[in-house]
Order: structure tokens, then sequence, then C-alpha cells
């Protein structure tokens, strides 16, 4: 499962792997910027709707393809007014293989230490295009990811105000990794912590996840709940549920996992029933 989580850099079209995924109608729609955003469910003639962007590894992958895509066709199946839809992440394309995706990223951090900074914020600008054209508004967006996907959302959701961020075994320190150790930057999420306001978090991770780290993911939100607690909110809406780990070094992650969270996100920006432990 260590695959479903490794985190990488973006560029555009069809991505990985490229002869298991079904191609489809599935809408696509540029950002001038290049950031190319593949959608699923309601049509964007629909007007403005909820929407759920989730990181994984390319956009296709994201959507389309088990066990990745467990969130996405949870709530396709369950909460059809929301629309879904994925970016692909920094080196999830056909010119790179994804047992390559994190030597990559250290590279590319050798060669750019702001590398993932401008990709963050390409991506923050990406998304306030969608709004801009009503396709969503932030009190009915969240953001999710998978593992560095999780960083990715964590990442953005600290530059855009959305209503809920999802994250299942987030990666949460770079350089926890073994292939990104000698990064210099400040890398941990919780230097995030401060911008990311009144938003509802809530993470799952495995009680012993040796790939991202489990304790890392705790020191996270911890940090969210403080700051939130420092905002005058006395019950912060931030959740982190743990489950016996399972897969490589324990970071991978089951279908029950994937579908409670993909319920606590439908119905947050549905506004049907309490999001807290559901």
């Amino acid at each position: 499962m260590e695959s479903s989580t490794d985190p990488t850099p973006i560029r555009k079209d069809p991505i990985f792997p490229e002869g298991n995924i079904q191609k489809d109608d599935k809408e696509t729609l540029q950002a001038p910027n290049g950031i190319e955003f593949l959608f699923d469910g309601p049509s964007l003639e629909a007007g403005i709707k909820p929407l759920f962007l989730y990181f994984a590894l390319s956009k296709e992958a994201s959507l389309k393809e088990p066990p990745f895509n467990r969130p996405i066709t949870t709530l396709k199946e369950n909460y059809k007014t929301v629309r879904l839809a994925s970016v692909s992440l920094p080196f999830h394309n056909p010119k790179y293989p994804i047992e390559d995706a994190m030597s990559s990223w250290s590279q590319a951090f050798k060669d750019d230490p702001d590398f993932l900074n401008h990709f963050i914020e390409n991506l923050k600008e990406a998304v306030l295009f969608l709004i801009a054209k009503g396709i969503v508004s932030k009190e009915r967006l969240g953001f999710g990811g998978l593992s560095r996907g999780g960083y990715i959302a964590g990442r953005l959701a600290s530059l855009i105000k959305a209503k809920a961020l999802l994250v299942y075994a987030p990666l949460t320190e770079l350089t926890f990794l073994s292939e990104l150790k000698e990064i210099q930057n400040k890398t941990h999420l919780k230097n995030y912590s401060k911008d990311l306001g009144e938003i509802e978090v809530r993470a799952y991770i495995g009680n012993r996840d040796q790939r991202v780290g489990t304790r890392n993911c705790f020191d996270w939100i911890e940090s969210i709940v403080e700051e939130q607690y420092k905002d005058s909110i006395r019950s912060p809406k931030v959740e982190l549920i743990l489950s016996p780990s399972i897969g490589h070094k324990g970071h991978g992650t089951p279908p029950f996992v994937f579908d409670a969270g993909a319920h606590w996100m439908g119905m947050i920006l549905t506004e049907t029933g309490s999001s807290l432990l559901s």
C-alpha cells in the first residue's frame, strides 16, 4: 500500500497507469495557470455545487482507480449533489514511474527548494479560479488527500478557507521520509496550522504507521486544536482517528476507513446530519 500514499508534483493530462484506467466522459477544466482539474458528479453546466477536491496520485487515478478512489466512489453513490474533482500531484504522470516518485521529488527540491511551494501556490490560484467561475463557494468546499496528497490538501487548506479537510494516512513531515531527509525547509504541516482558521478537520491513520509517522500526525492535529483554542474556539471540530495499522510499514488504509471519512465529508458539504464522530 506504500505506493497509494507516495507524494509527487504535477504536469498535465492522462496519468498513471494509462492502461489500467477506464476512459470516460468525465469533464476537465484548465485554469489560466495550466493546472487542470478532472471532475465527476454533477455537470459543470449545473452551476455552483458543493465540491470535494481530492489528491492521491494523478487526477485520473484519484477519481477512477481502486483503492485510491474509494472516497470518491462512496461520495458519488451517496451524495449526488456533491461535485468531485482532482488534480495530478507532481511527478504523477506517464513520464515518471510511480515507484520513483519520491526520488523525483527529492531531486526537485535540490534543483529548487521552493518547487513544492510553487505548485501549491499555483493550485491555490486554480481553486480561486473555480470559485470565480461559480463552480463552488468556499462555504461548500472540502479538501482531502491520501498520504502525500494529504500534505498537499493540508497546505492548500491553510491558503483557502474551506469548510472541511479530510486526510488519510497523511504525510505531515516531509523529512520523516528517508528520501527527503536532506530538505532544509520548514516542512511540517504544524507550521501552517495557525492559518487553517475554523475549518473542520478529520484525520485517519494507522496506530503504527512507520512510513509517514503516527506521532507526526498527532503533533499536527494537536497543533490545529491549540491554534483554534487560542482563537476562542473552545471545542474545536478537529479529530484524529486511529485504527490498527495494515499494509507495508503500517501505511495502508482499509475500505471502511475510506468510507467513514467520505460520509463525514458528505454530511458536512450537504449539511445533512452531525459530522462529529459519524
